[in-house]
């Protein structure tokens, strides 16, 4: 399946996701599935990979084996981020209003494919 097949699952799967988006380790959004503006979704995908680097230099500097997962509450939205691999991550946007438990599970059962196609 394609990574754009794969994102749009994910989209279809959180009726409260405003987009999910596959960045590489430079910033750059492999793929995408929106349901706001496309540009704001690479920029915020940019943007969320500056964090996980910091938390993952964080971490190692610590002696931790590294990050899993990054969870972000925002005035107006929530936000997940997950590593698929060293080189690549994936960032959900939710409504605010979002269930972080269940986009956690959906995020979780997808990895293992993105990693598939990336790795």
């Amino acid at each position: 399946m394609s990574l754009n097949a794969l994102l749009q699952n994910i989209l279809r799967e959180l009726p409260d996701a405003l987009g999910v988006v596959l960045t590489d380790w430079e910033g750059e959004a492999v793929a995408n599935a929106a349901r706001m503006d496309d540009f704001e979704l690479k920029v915020f995908g940019a943007h969320h990979g500056i964090i996980l680097d910091s938390l993952r230099q964080a971490a190692a500097r610590l002696g931790e084996p590294g990050v899993e997962e990054v969870a972000i509450h925002a005035d107006d939205r929530l936000i997940l981020v997950k590593p698929v691999t060293e080189e690549y991550f994936v960032v959900l946007a939710l409504a605010s209003e979002g269930l972080l438990p269940r986009a956690r599970h959906i995020l979780r059962a997808y990895a293992a494919q993105l990693h598939e196609e990336v790795a």
